[in-house]
């Protein structure tokens, strides 16, 4: 009998290996069956257009500007809360700088030896090749909108590998009940592509860039976002090819994507660059600039809506009406709301 469990057991333990063996290569196969793969680089604006846009944005704010209707445009009722049993959790994943320099989000001279040290802060160069989308996120979460920052998962540049970001999603899946709020946030390159195993039906498949090189598809994005035991759930996208992650699209969700489908974004300052108004900076988005610094943090969106009220809070909805008219000459966002009202983050 002893021998007879022994290899039972033996056989069980064989056939659990089999098949993380199994899953683990036919995820391999599925990468590697991937094909026409193109990573689409941020492009930087110029000073002059900078200024243009920065002198839009103040003319949004003046006399008769909120009697202006752009589409899509934030309602100015805010729906209800999440239930007080509810938590709030966040991944913020920003890149300016990827392995190697070819994908950076900074001129080369901020990446090499070449850089004239003495001018820095710092003898390090790669110090000014960093992110600040993310952190600029994060800090609205928690100033605005009320977040514990420990419920916020933060990853830049050389900690936003694919392995990371995956390790990050699992983590916070095991920890939701269904009174809960999540919001993901990308800021970096897009990639297009042939995903092998897609099952929505598109030519062309889009994905988010990680630091590693690797890709992590909308379409996996989208099971990860169904499998979530939650009240509600804020996607944004900051990143070229944007629209295409409409995919992800769900009943009491909202995305927000800075471009649409075949379109390249911008970038509103690089990180390292100088520009002729100021010294070196770090990397932030077109869109992530208007939609979370001016829009959400500067409360610069608040009364941008239909009712043009103004309660010192900003919704979602309010900080992509307010973006929209600003940068649709460069790049025209795109917002996926299925969410009943404006979706007030942390409400």
């Amino acid at each position: 009998m002893k021998k007879i469990i022994a290899v039972s057991v033996t056989l069980f333990l064989f056939f659990i290996l089999l098949g993380i063996n199994v899953n683990a290569q036919q995820e391999e196969k599925n990468n590697a069956k991937s094909t026409d793969i193109k990573v689409h680089k941020k492009q930087l604006i110029s000073d002059e257009e900078r200024k243009s846009l920065d002198e839009l944005a103040k003319g949004k704010m003046g006399s008769g500007a909120r009697s202006r209707v752009f589409q899509p445009l934030a309602t100015g009722i805010v729906g209800e809360p999440i239930p007080t049993t509810g938590e709030r959790y966040a991944i913020v994943v920003g890149l300016a700088n990827y392995n190697g320099t070819a994908n950076d989000l900074c001129p080369l001279v901020a990446e090499t030896d070449e850089a004239d040290v003495s001018v820095f802060p710092t003898t390090d160069p790669r110090y000014y090749c960093q992110d600040y989308d993310s952190i600029h996120m994060k800090d609205a979460l928690v100033n605005q909108y009320g977040y514990n920052p420990a419920n916020i998962t933060i990853l830049r540049d050389s900690d936003a590998t694919k392995a990371s970001i995956v390790d990050a999603m699992n983590s916070l899946q095991s920890k939701l009940d269904g009174d809960d709020e999540v919001v993901f946030f990308y800021s970096g390159h897009g990639v297009s592509g042939n995903y092998y195993g897609i099952v929505d039906g598109e030519k062309v498949d889009e994905a988010i860039y990680t630091y590693d090189g690797q890709f992590i598809w909308d379409d996996d994005l989208k099971a990860w976002a169904d499998s979530l035991s939650v009240y509600r759930e804020a996607f944004v996208f900051d990143m070229c090819l944007a629209g295409g992650m409409n995919d992800i699209a769900g009943v009491n969700r909202v995305i927000a994507m800075s471009s649409v489908e075949n379109q390249s974004s911008w970038t509103y300052t690089l990180g390292g660059g100088g520009t002729s108004t100021s010294g070196y900076t770090y990397s932030e988005g077109l869109f992530s600039h208007y939609f979370v610094v001016s829009g959400m943090t500067n409360m610069q969106a608040d009364s941008i809506n239909l009712l043009s009220q103004v309660d010192s809070q900003v919704t979602a909805e309010e900080a992509f009406s307010y973006t929209y008219p600003i940068i649709k000459t460069k790049q025209a966002p795109v917002l996926s709301d299925k969410f009943t009202n404006d979706l007030l983050l942390g409400h």
